[in-house]
Formats: structure tokens, sequence, C-alpha cells
């Protein structure tokens, strides 16, 4: 009985509810314009020292680094995607880190942060900074997206059969080896490289992701 509350949500409720549901959590528990600000010049102050030169591997290292309720350790990985993805595109020139961070306290968090970013408001950013994105939340999108970006972002369940396991967004990028995940287990290493993501998601986690929702980007 356990196991079956705890694969519910994962199996039977759809992609589009959870997305609907992390949305309405996006408008509440706002933290101050203040605290931002606190935020900023702190996260500031720690990489003017540490550096971010770049993709991001480390989420796992990050507790000291402040975001909404929490810290970017423990819920993180949806900035660190566009963090990298604005690596591959060329555009971390006009986001650091610290920056990207202070947008979405702004608006995106997911109830504060305790639970992350919404993947809407990590779309959102991109299309109001002018990159094309395609979006999806039907697993059958995957080859049409695939097939016409060169960086994209990923929602998934962690663990398909259990919800405690929780969700991860991670940046994939289309290298000339093939495909390479960034921040997959936040350890300090990419995974890959991968032929299709056919094979990449079934090599997350022994095979027990899920996906949630996918979208490319593109200048």
């Amino acid at each position: 009985m356990r196991e079956r509350i705890l694969a519910f949500i994962p199996k039977h409720i759809s992609n589009k509810t959870i997305l609907g549901f992390m949305e309405f959590l996006r408008r509440i528990a706002h933290i101050s314009k203040r605290k931002i600000r606190d935020h900023l010049k702190k996260n500031e102050a720690i990489f003017q020292s540490n550096g971010t030169e770049g993709f991001i591997e480390n989420q796992n290292d990050l507790k000291d680094v402040s975001y909404g309720k929490k810290n970017l350790a423990f819920s993180g990985c949806e900035i660190i995607a566009a963090y990298n993805a604005l690596v591959k595109l060329g555009g971390v020139s006009n986001f650091s880190l610290p920056k990207l961070i202070s947008e979405f306290e702004k608006d995106g968090m997911v109830f504060g942060g305790r639970f992350g970013t919404s993947p809407v408001a990590i779309l959102h950013f991109f299309l109001k900074n002018g990159y094309k994105c395609d979006f999806a939340h039907e697993e059958s999108a995957i080859r049409r997206i695939e097939s016409k970006y060169d960086s994209f972002i990923v929602t998934i369940y962690n663990d398909r059969n259990n919800i405690k396991r929780q969700i991860h967004t991670i940046n994939i990028n289309r290298e000339m080896s093939g495909l390479v995940a960034h921040n997959v287990y936040g350890n300090g290493a990419p995974m890959g490289p991968f032929p299709s993501f056919e094979v990449l998601l079934g090599s997350i986690n022994q095979g027990k992701s899920k996906m949630i929702c996918i979208f490319g980007i593109g200048k």
C-alpha cells in the first residue's frame, strides 16, 4: 500500500496538472524586496571569491548560496539548468549566477523556493530575453524537439515509483560527441555523451526517472 501511495502522483497525475500546481505555488510565499537585495549582495560576494567558469555541476556544494527560503544546494536545480543553458548559448555575459538567482526570486520560486523554481518560469525567462523555445510535456514530443535544438532543459521525476525522491531539472546540450547532461547528480561530473534522449533519460537513476516537461532553446 505504501508503495502504491508513493507511486500515485508520478503514475496517475498528468504532467500538465503537476506544472499547473507548480505555477499556483509560484504565486504564493514570496520574499521581500529587501531580502532579494540582501541575497544578491551576499551571493555576489561568494562568487567573487570562488568564481564560476563553465558549466555548474556541483549543486550539492552550494549550501552557502541563498535562494528564497532555502539555498541553491537544496532547491536550485532549475536555476543551475538555466545558467548552464546560457553557458552553451553564450548568454552568461548578461546574467551572472547571482543575478539569475535574483531574477527568479522576483518571479519564479515555487512556494518561496522550498520546491525550487517553476519550469514555466524558466521558459518565460528565455522567451522574455529573445530566445526561441519549443515546450512540451508529452514524451511523444521529445524526438521532434530533439531534432531542432542544441540546448534543452528537462524536468523529471527522479523516481517514477516514489514521489519522495522528488523532482529534478537539468540542462542537456548537443556536443560533437553526442548529448551531454549537466548537474544530474550535483556531484561535479556531467553525464554522457549519449546518442539520443531515449538513451540518456534511460540512464538516469538506473532508468527510474520519468520526464515531466522539456523545452529546446535556440538563439
